[in-house]
């Protein structure tokens, strides 16, 4: 997981595609065909990766939280 916030915090800089996430997104739209796949037909695909990715950010946030409560409890 900790690899995954690493790709979502990775700056874009001065060319997008160098962001490993977005490379990926782009590749997601092609179809079988070679064409590409409609943008009402990406959307829930888009929206379920971005879903994915805040719960992953939530996720790290509460373990960093709940090791931070374990130490300061050990110090005590």
């Amino acid at each position: 997981m900790q690899l995954y916030i690493a790709l979502l915090n990775h700056p874009l800089q001065d060319n997008e595609y160098q962001n490993a996430i977005i490379s990926r997104l782009a590749i997601i739209r092609i179809r079988d065909d070679d064409g590409w796949i409609d943008a009402k037909d990406y959307k829930p695909k888009y929206s379920g990766i971005i879903k994915l990715d805040w719960l992953m950010v939530v996720q790290e946030g509460y373990e960093q939280r709940q090791e931070a409560i374990k130490q300061c409890r050990s110090v005590d």
